[in-house]
């Protein structure tokens, strides 16, 4: 393991107990165990929510035609290959008579009342569900459902989505603000029906076999690696979409014939017939408030995001409050709006790292920027008086090892260097007993917090200027009193037409001249895949806004790709394996529908990041996280690369021309390496990995 020191800076504190012992009852289903007996932390931890329905957790199954298909075998293989340590309890349903077979694994122990199993029936056995995630809005769907006669018990998402399709249909899904997977098997219309969250924050793959009319779906990628169906073949298009974005966006994967369901998306499938997919919600309201007042937009964003938090807190009072503190704006604002709304004090924590003398050449101008936000995360926890606990992480261990855990958490690669710190932290929540965390994700995306979005303001403002005056600013550039926050970059992407692939795709990892060098055969052939992603987005942006800005533009690109398609497939894969539940108010839709109507011009100022926001929220901020510049979640994994594991890097990138996909001067790019552009070779390296565990 990486070395792990904890400081606790409040003290140890004892979890909250429950004021009556929950009455279990066993149901004669399956079970799976746990093979070591659970620590009392976890006992705790499982007290608690047996009591309520767990959040979160994964499902599985199969659609078919083909009886050898629905092998019970089979299922426990796929259902076992998401099977965490911290789900003691995951349940099966085969129906051979419609060619169906279910199954779903709560994320932690489940509420053992007989009515609360999934998968799911109704009372007339014609309708059965299994469902992931959480409904915030639960509550107020069931009040609607009990005006229409439907009896719904408390706290049930799963009872209120079952009987909400048996009250409106697929419509349902127009209701449901949370995060959510789930499958509804209609042996009355003889469909299923599969739907995914509006941001993706659960995650949901699907196989269409037509020659054996399959249908297979689950939660994660290695699931459906279980089913004999699937050949381990790599998708040319989804390897050039990993090492471009560093993740695969959806609909892609990285298995040939493996698709991810979109995120706002649905989908429908009778026997003998092909998948048809449904968009069920979109933006259609970006930078629409030209003119509302200033004070009008602040007031209606500080409720939306009051209630989106509120919400959340609500869905899980029965778990001490608790939330990941960075000591960036994002969380602080997170952290001051629950402590606002709570009496009790929240639980913060974050991460720092020990920094070695030979980590601090690549941080030379400060060698403590990787952990810029540590000290200011214990001045915030102050300022609030939440009870702070810090991880610090140290490279010295077996950091390749955590990084193969990684790898198979995700089953997929991923190559965000911060992927090992978010499941080493998540692993040691768990052990703090915290079984649901609050989150500042999703913010940049709206807000305009990242350093590309003032890079496109600054090239927006030089293309006003003639050629000749900027060419004059250009060679005089040194001499501006503003220098330091004007980007060079600017006048390089000058020419670059607004709302353009050329202009909004600023953050790739290797280009594609880059990446066909280190690709041979079918795996080298451009396809315009990555063109064609932006392009489909652009258009559906267009289709119902009427954008001239390429910042609102470069908004929701960022919202569509790094907000849906990597930020919360990090929180999921890294949270889940661990028994934890990761919650981001600023992704409520509602919310998120509000702020992406209002213009960039009106949420970033000049040279201040995310003002609007700053300026809404004023009273939250202490001083400390006011006006300090944004620095971002970074680690010293690029050096830590050649200091501590370079013989595992060597060997793992050299493996890469055996698998007949690279080229053998993928190895140059080890003689190449720099720690300052650790990205390339660290999505090599989670590529090798992930190619060892699941693909030979």
């Amino acid at each position: 393991m990486v070395e792990l020191v904890v400081q606790r800076l409040e003290g140890d504190w004892p979890l909250a107990t429950l004021s009556a012992k929950p009455t279990l009852r066993e149901r004669e289903r399956p079970l799976a165990t746990l093979s070591a007996k659970p620590t009392l932390r976890e006992r705790e931890r499982n007290l608690f929510c047996s009591r309520y329905p767990a959040l979160m957790g994964s499902i599985v199954g199969i659609f078919t035609a083909t009886d050898k298909h629905l092998d019970r075998n089979l299922l426990l293989r796929m259902r076992n290959a998401i099977t965490y340590s911290g789900s003691d309890h995951s349940y099966l349903e085969i129906t051979p008579e419609d060619g169906v077979a279910l199954a779903h694994v709560p994320l932690i122990r489940r509420d053992l009342r007989t009515d609360s199993y999934q998968p799911m029936w109704n009372s007339n056995h014609t309708r059965v569900v299994v469902f992931s995630g959480a409904i915030f809005n639960c509550l107020e769907i069931r009040d609607e459902l009990e005006t229409l006669g439907f009896h719904v018990q408390p706290n049930s998402d799963t009872e209120v989505l079952l009987k909400g399709y048996e009250a409106w249909g697929t419509e349902v899904v127009d209701k449901l603000n949370g995060t959510f997977a789930f499958a509804i098997w209609d042996r009355s219309v003889g469909k299923l029906w599969l739907a995914r969250d509006r941001f993706g924050e659960q995650p949901l793959y699907y196989f269409f076999d037509e020659v054996h009319s399959t249908f297979i779906f689950a939660s994660e990628l290695k699931a459906i690696l279980e089913h004999p169906v699937v050949s381990k073949a790599v998708d040319p298009q989804g390897l050039q979409s990993y090492l471009v974005f560093g993740y695969v966006p959806a609909p892609l994967s990285l298995v040939k014939g493996v698709k991810k369901l979109q995120a706002a998306h649905s989908l429908i499938i009778e026997a003998g017939k092909t998948p048809e997919l449904y968009c069920y919600w979109q933006l259609k309201q970006v930078a629409t408030l030209q003119s509302a007042p200033e004070a009008e937009i602040r007031d209606n964003l500080r409720s939306r995001f009051e209630l989106a938090v509120k919400r959340r807190l609500d869905r899980n009072s029965h778990l001490s409050p608790a939330a990941l503190l960075s000591g960036g704006l994002d969380s602080t604002l997170v952290v001051g709006m629950m402590s606002k709304l709570l009496k009790e004090p929240v639980h913060t924590f974050s991460t720092a790292f020990e920094i070695g003398s030979v980590d601090a050449e690549i941080w030379n101008t400060n060698p403590n920027q990787c952990n810029s936000d540590a000290d200011v995360a214990k001045a915030v926890s102050a300022h609030f008086g939440t009870k702070h606990s810090q991880l610090i992480i140290s490279g010295r261990q077996d950091l390749i090892g955590t990084l193969r855990r990684c790898v198979r958490n995700f089953g997929e690669p991923h190559s965000n260097q911060i992927n090992v710190t978010m499941i080493l932290l998540a692993e040691w929540l768990k052990e703090q007993g915290i079984a649901v965390v609050m989150t500042g994700d999703g913010s940049d995306a709206i807000f305009g917090g990242e350093p590309r979005h003032q890079l496109d303001m600054q090239i927006s403002l030089l293309q006003k200027l003639p050629r000749w005056l900027r060419n004059l600013a250009y060679a005089n550039r040194n001499k501006w009193p503003l220098k330091d926050n004007f980007n060079p970059t600017a006048f390089r992407r000058v020419d670059l037409a607004p709302l353009t692939v050329e202009r909004l795709n600023t953050w790739f990892t290797y280009s594609k001249v880059e990446f066909n060098h280190l690709l041979q055969g079918e795996y080298a052939t451009d396809t315009g895949v990555i063109d064609s992603i932006y392009q489909d987005l652009l258009k559906r942006l267009l289709s119902n806004n009427h954008i001239t800005s390429n910042q609102d533009a470069l908004l929701y690109m960022d919202l569509k790709l790094d907000i849906e398609e990597s930020n919360r497939m990090r929180a999921y894969k890294t949270s889940t394996p661990a028994g934890l539940a990761s919650l981001t108010p600023f992704l409520d839709y509602q919310f998120v529908e509000y702020a992406m109507s209002i213009p960039f011009a009106r949420k970033v100022g000049w040279q201040k990041d995310k003002q609007l926001l700053r300026e809404t929220f004023s009273d939250l901020l202490p001083k400390v996280v006011e006006k300090r510049k944004k620095y971002g979640w970074r680690s010293p994994f690029g050096s830590w690369l050649k200091d501590y594991l370079w013989q595992d890097v060597c060997g793992l990138i050299q493996t890469l021309p055996e698998t007949g996909i690279f080229t053998p001067e993928v190895c140059n790019l080890i003689q190449d390496y720099q720690p300052a552009n650790s990205r390339q070779l660290w999505s090599l390296l989670t590529f090798a990995i992930w190619h060892q565990e699941f693909m030979e």
